[in-house]
């Protein structure tokens, strides 16, 4: 592991000793040892240093892993154990900063998975200038490891402040650590340091530094300065998927223990109608050229022609809506002219830029030119011209089929390692990786896996279900590193999940987990306790500092539709997070939206095109607590974002008498019967471990007489609340079977 955390899984050599590590080993085995305990749940000892007090956990005979609970820099003068037990453990210590209080819990589970939270009581105000990073591999002997380590992933920017890897011997071992920045709430509102970009480590020092603050904690004001969670497992996870679902397990093991931000009902049908008069009523959204209307990617964006994946990104979500609602939507009629007016017929395939409009602007951005392709971006486009196409376009249909053999050449050509930018004619490469040394656009290859197997569903031709085969091998090896575009993997984890139920063949399970896990691995999961706008938010890109609305929404449609093909082979850890991205994302959704944010928090000058406040059109760009919202723009194309919350979170059924909305995804659905008398059941998404919120808004005049069931027994209601007062709620657990009858 370097100095950056890397989104690969690589093998790292070990460095020369930093200050930190130089010397530790001599230093721990003449240590103090405080406690040693030996067994259930793992091998662990406390030892004191003069400067540190030290929890080291046994990986295997070879390896242990230290973690530095106590770090006083002008050296301790005392550390006494207060309590040790199989499942407990509390020390205290002083030194030239204050005094420390450590508490540890052993988690039930396996593997084995430690809480320790360190408290600070300084004696006098001090500013922190320094810190180590509080992990560190041993040998046996208790010396700094310097063979080589494997790291899958590790934060990056404003994402979780996790890290994930092995040292690599074969009698090695596999390191969970994720450090609960949210506990560190007050640390980082009285000194105003900042949450992101501080997990990382130089190999073999890992985990978190404290990050460095304008302003000093006060004396005698105890300052929880470490909430630190570790699961090690003996031996090395090295098939992708035993390590995707180790991870995924460790974080939803210990994410019901997070602090979470208050939940909060948000009306997205009346957001969508909202956002349906802006996109007709504003100039700023759309354009006219040679009479047919065009979404405009950002508003106010005129001085580029309009792009193909933006009318997609916006038209499948229509057709999604319009079908929900059982009405024609006139914009989604307007626009139905869109597969046409982008395919080039001498290419054989569909464009970026739409030919009929110019650039106006001297100054272009990389992409900004006529025939430069980004590879996700063609892929996205034609993913949605198939899923139009399943929907009932007929004009999209056909260019979808007709482009098909020029994107099959052009991935042949590449060998299904699709570079950022090329030439649309030439296949000249202008831009080969995302970033040295790590490829093309990785997860581009499941975007065309997810096309090639829209292309069988719809003909049952089997040279594109062996295309879909030969490319989804090409995503072997890659771990966590497989994200560029966490929408693009996301649909690209639905897609191999499909391919597994096709033919049968578990690698593609396989490898759809590992593209899920490394989408959850880029979750922003903390929240300071005073804004909750971007708790549990995913980024669209591996790098990106910020979380967008369009392409979270797409996340989410993704993850349902994977959870729909894994069916009864999903693991509870990976439904829990899903159910609780859906939970958070309907609540917090409401701040991307200018309308409801300060206007302090507001940009006043975005990338691109303008900023309309009054507008319900989303801003792309929501960063950290003190980062200013819409620093790319009001993107247009994000508008789809309340069409889709609304259509796949509040089901509509023939023949019942009520709209339901639920909190958690929803399957197997069930009813019999007609509006006068009948039943319906469901189940909930997420596990019995948390629980979710069920409204019914009755539809009609004359509200029945309701009856409600949990998992066969009598349900009981929520009271009234204030925005839906007609509705009835419930709070039901995950995973549980929900029956509604009514007369």
């Amino acid at each position: 592991m370097k100095g950056q955390p890397l989104l690969t899984a690589q093998h790292q050599n070990a460095l020369p000793a930093s200050q930190w590590s130089a010397g530790l080993g001599k230093s721990l085995r003449t240590a103090e040892i405080l406690h040693r305990s030996v067994g259930a749940p793992v091998n662990w000892e406390i030892r004191s240093t003069p400067s540190c007090v030290w929890v080291i956990l046994t990986m295997s005979k070879s390896f242990r892993l230290g973690i530095r609970a106590v770090f006083c820099p002008t050296g301790l003068e005392s550390a006494r154990l207060v309590k040790a037990t199989e499942k407990e453990m509390e020390f205290t210590a002083a030194g030239g900063l204050g005094k420390y209080r450590v508490r540890g819990t052993f988690i039930e589970g396996s593997p084995p998975m430690l809480r320790l939270t360190t408290v600070l009581t300084p004696d006098e105000n001090i500013r922190i200038t320094a810190a180590p990073r509080d992990l560190c591999v041993f040998d046996s002997r208790l010396n700094p490891y310097h063979g080589e380590g494997r790291l899958f992933t590790s934060q990056t920017g404003n994402t979780a402040a996790q890290a994930f890897f092995s040292p690599l011997e074969k009698e090695g071992g596999t390191v969970f650590y994720f450090q609960n920045l949210s506990g560190l709430a007050d640390y980082f509102n009285h000194t105003a340091a900042k949450p992101g970009g501080c997990v990382g480590g130089e190999w073999p020092e890992a985990g978190f530094t404290l990050p460095l603050g304008e302003k000093p904690l006060k004396a005698a004001v105890p300052m929880t300065i470490a909430d630190l969670f570790v699961a090690v497992d003996s031996g090395l996870r090295e098939h992708e998927a035993d390590a995707a679902l180790m991870f995924v397990d460790s974080l939803a093991r210990l994410y019901p223990l997070l602090p979470q931000p208050d939940w909060k009902f948000q009306d997205w049908p009346e957001f969508a109608k909202s956002t349906m008069r802006s996109l007709a009523g504003s100039a700023a959204c759309t354009r006219v050229v040679n009479g047919k209307t065009y979404v405009e990617a950002y508003v106010g964006s005129t001085y580029k022609p309009p792009e193909s994946m933006v009318q997609g990104a916006l038209i499948v979500p229509l057709l999604e809506y319009a079908e929900w609602r059982g009405q024609e939507v006139p914009l989604l009629e307007e626009l139905r002219h869109v597969p046409d007016s982008f395919y080039d017929s001498r290419l054989k395939t569909p464009v970026r830029w739409l030919a009929d409009a110019e650039f106006t602007r001297e100054e272009r951005s990389e992409e900004e030119h006529r025939y430069r392709m980004d590879s996700w971006y063609l892929l996205h486009t034609l993913m949605n011209l198939g899923r139009m196409a399943e929907l009932g376009m007929d004009n999209a249909r056909k260019v979808f089929f007709d482009s098909l053999p020029t994107l099959m050449k052009v991935a042949r050509h590449f060998k299904y390692d699709w570079p950022v930018f090329y030439d649309q004619r030439t296949l000249k490469v202008f831009k080969a990786e995302t970033g040295e040394g790590r490829g093309g656009e990785q997860d581009a290859c499941g975007l065309y896996v997810h096309i090639m197997l829209e292309a069988w569903t719809l003909t049952h031709d089997q040279e594109y279900l062996d295309e879909a085969e030969t490319a989804a091998l090409k995503l072997q090896d890659l771990a966590f590193g497989v994200l560029y575009q966490t929408n693009n993997t996301v649909f690209g984890a639905a897609a191999l999940a499909r391919l597994w139920r096709v033919t049968g063949k578990t690698i593609y399970k396989d490898l759809s987990m590992v593209s899920a896990a490394s989408a959850f691995s880029h979750l922003w999961l903390w929240w300071l306790g005073r804004e909750t706008r971007t708790f549990m938010g995913l980024p669209p890109l591996h790098d990106a500092p910020y979380v967008a609305f369009y392409e979270e929404a797409e996340i989410l449609a993704g993850l349902l539709a994977w959870q729909d093909e894994m069916r009864e082979a999903l693991p509870d850890s990976f439904a829990l997070l899903i159910a609780e991205y859906q939970k958070h994302l309907l609540t917090r959704g409401q701040f991307y939206f200018p309308s409801e944010l300060p206007e302090d928090l507001v940009v006043k000058e975005p990338k691109e095109g303008v900023l309309k406040p009054k507008l319900y059109i989303p801003l792309e760009g929501l960063g950290g607590p003190e980062d200013k919202a819409g620093t790319v723009g009001q993107a247009v194309y994000a508008a789809a974002a309340p069409f889709i919350l609304a259509s796949y979170c509040w089901h509509r059924i023939e023949d019942v008498p009520f709209v339901f909305f639920s909190s958690y995804p929803v399957f197997d659905v069930e009813h019999a019967g007609d509006r006068r008398s009948g039943a319906l059941t469901f189940r909930t998404g997420g596990t019995a471990q948390l629980s979710c919120v069920i409204r019914i808004f009755p539809d009609g005049a004359g509200e029945p007489s309701f009856k409600l069931k949990v998992d066969g027994k009598a349900a009981r209601r929520s009271g009234k609340s204030r925005e839906s007062p007609d509705a009835v709620s419930m709070d039901v657990p995950g995973g549980a079977t929900v029956s509604i009858t009514w007369e």
